[in-house]
């Protein structure tokens, strides 16, 4: 259902954008149409073909169509003219004379003006969900607002940020007409835009006024729609109001709002919808908490933290402000690899001809033994190594094949005549996989024994 609303009732839009079919929620798409906007005080001009279209089926003559119109012949003759527009009454009378509905026209307007301004504003209608829309509700959520007046503005000591706003409406709206200070003392840029913004953003879910007296929440249409949305409302709220903390010793992301005390539960609600459009990117975070509290207003607050929730972070969504993403950056540099020592490890076993006791690997990867320990019994319960239980106990790679022990084996033997319990132990490999070893290569020709008295003496073929 289309919902018209006159420029001083925008308050009274409706919200309720859910139907069940068979017992399912779905929530319809959101989308602002000429039809929203055929009220007092807009002036619409239409293209040459757009008008075309509206009077080819109006029959009645310039005085009839005056009369019908309740205006003037003057101004029926000066609406037909190319350049001109329409006040939002006569255009919708005239569609309704030509069986023409808004959405069937809509393409056709070039540009809007309000009352008696002298400024044309550049719109494309209609206007519908996108990722530059959720930006821009982010932003107006944020840093900005829409005022008393229905002007969306944003301030913003960022240059970056203020063009990364005009660049998302002129793609989401397609105004381009904006009015932008820079103040010295504050070092801050202030922008403003036509009311025209200030309505399309309120459709899509921003209240106007102050909002830390008012009770919101992010729009449905975020919440339940494409991933790309909520990637860009997040960047787009997290650069204005989360703050990037890395003092060496705590690396987080904080994200924090405040409202007056008796919408406390409507604020703790907003930032849950804020953690679960995190959860979507995988991102966890801490249970909301009091950050601030004042006589009538409190802050709430929750934190990101940990090394793989800022990966996912910087990812998945990252930030636009330069300030924060330098700190982001530098947070995760600052992160030691923990995994580093043990993969280390891991590759000085698996490429090592020989079995390693715990000293000599502890050598080789330049770690004390007992660190060594640790990461060769982890590894071992992670089945990626085999361990001998020796004194000292032996370790060896699972990927050594039967072709690699024997190849150890006759390394081993290049040394001497050995028994099979010395060749077990030089090697690392258990008794009874040396011995099985042993047979395969004297079957092969390759080793040869001889029996003493107590043991079997291997030795290599010569011959």
């Amino acid at each position: 259902m289309s919902v018209i609303y006159s420029f001083n009732s925008l308050v009274h839009r409706t919200t309720s954008r859910t139907r069940f079919i068979n017992k399912v929620l779905f929530v319809l798409p959101m989308e602002l149409g000429l039809s929203n906007l055929l009220v007092k005080p807009f002036f619409f001009k239409l293209s040459k073909e757009g008008k075309n279209k509206i009077f080819y089926d109006i029959s009645y003559s310039t005085n009839e169509l005056a009369n019908k119109l309740n205006c003037s012949k003057n101004t029926i003759l000066t609406i037909k003219k190319e350049d001109k527009l329409i006040r939002y009454d006569y255009l919708r009378k005239l569609l309704e004379l030509s069986n023409l509905n808004p959405g069937e026209v809509e393409k056709y307007i070039i540009k809007v003006r309000r009352g008696d301004s002298n400024t044309e504003i550049k719109i494309t209608l209609p206007i519908k969900e996108s990722p530059e829309l959720a930006f821009l509700v982010a932003k107006a959520m944020g840093d900005g607002g829409i005022s008393s007046d229905i002007r969306f503005f944003y301030t913003n000591q960022q240059k970056k940020l203020v063009d990364g706003v005009i660049r998302n409406v002129r793609e989401a709206i397609g105004v381009e007409t904006y009015v932008l200070h820079f103040k010295k003392n504050s070092k801050c840029y202030e922008m403003k835009f036509p009311p025209i913004v200030g309505i399309v953003l309120h459709h899509f879910g921003v209240p106007i006024g102050k909002k830390v007296y008012q009770e919101f929440d992010i729009p449905d249409w975020i919440k339940s729609g494409d991933l790309e949305f909520k990637r860009q409302f997040i960047k787009a709220l997290f650069d204005d109001e989360a703050f990037m903390g890395n003092d060496g010793k705590s690396r987080r992301i904080v994200f924090a709002m405040a409202k007056i005390k008796v919408y406390e539960n409507s604020l703790v609600e907003f930032l849950s919808s804020t953690k679960m459009l995190l959860v979507c990117f995988g991102v966890t975070s801490t249970k909301i908490r009091l950050q601030e509290e004042h006589e009538d207003k409190l802050t709430l607050a929750f934190g990101v933290y940990g090394k793989d929730n800022l990966i996912l972070y910087k990812e998945s969504i990252d930030f636009d402000h330069p300030n924060k993403c330098k700190k982001l950056d530098c947070a995760l540099s600052g992160y030691k690899d923990i995994h580093a020592t043990k993969n280390l490890v891991l590759e000085i076993v698996k490429n090592s001809n020989n079995a390693l006791n715990t000293t000599e690997v502890s050598l080789l990867a330049k770690i004390n033994a007992d660190l060594a320990y640790f990461h060769l019994n982890s590894l071992l319960m992670e089945n990626k190594l085999n361990k001998i239980n020796s004194s000292p106990a032996i370790w060896y790679s699972k990927e050594i094949t039967i072709r690699g022990r024997k190849e150890i084996l006759l390394e081993k033997l290049k040394s001497g005549s050995l028994s099979t319990t010395l060749i077990s132990q030089r090697s690392g490999i258990n008794y009874r996989t040396t011995l099985n070893c042993l047979h395969l290569l004297r079957n092969e020709g390759l080793i040869v024994s001889n029996k003493d008295k107590k043991n079997i003496i291997w030795n290599i073929n010569s011959k």
